[in-house]
């Protein structure tokens, strides 16, 4: 089987029409183990954007206090919950997708069964 190249066109628009292995947010194609060092990955990032917001009104000895604390939250036993909360995030906001996705589609059925209907014309022939 021959394998392509990086790139074997000269056109403009090459990289912007090319399908990446995997989309960044919400994709089943990316690889879980990718999936979950990008989820710890934010859960530390906001701590220590915590950290660089409170270390410019800190004195060192703060700091160093701070950064104690801050190393108990680094901890296995306390960034587990944390990762679990980010990943039933994920599937809550998946699942409330899906919701308006059925929802929409099940909302047109109702009205195109609706336009099927006709009026009811007894009571007035009956006259």
């Amino acid at each position: 089987m021959r394998k392509l190249s990086i790139k074997e066109t000269d056109h403009e628009d090459y990289f912007k029409t090319q399908v990446p292995e995997y989309f960044e947010v919400f994709d089943v194609r990316k690889p879980v183990q990718t999936y979950v060092e990008d989820k710890l990955k934010m859960a530390i990032n906001e701590l220590f954007e915590v950290r660089s917001g409170l270390e410019k009104t800190m004195t060192r000895r703060e700091l160093i206090s701070f950064d104690k604390v801050l190393a108990k939250y680094l901890q296995h036993d306390i960034l587990l919950p944390k990762l679990k909360a980010s990943v039933e995030q994920d599937y809550s906001l998946l699942q409330t997708g899906k919701g308006l996705v059925e929802s929409a589609e099940e909302n047109s059925n109702n009205m195109n069964a609706q336009l099927m209907k006709t009026e009811n014309r007894q009571r007035h022939f009956n006259k």
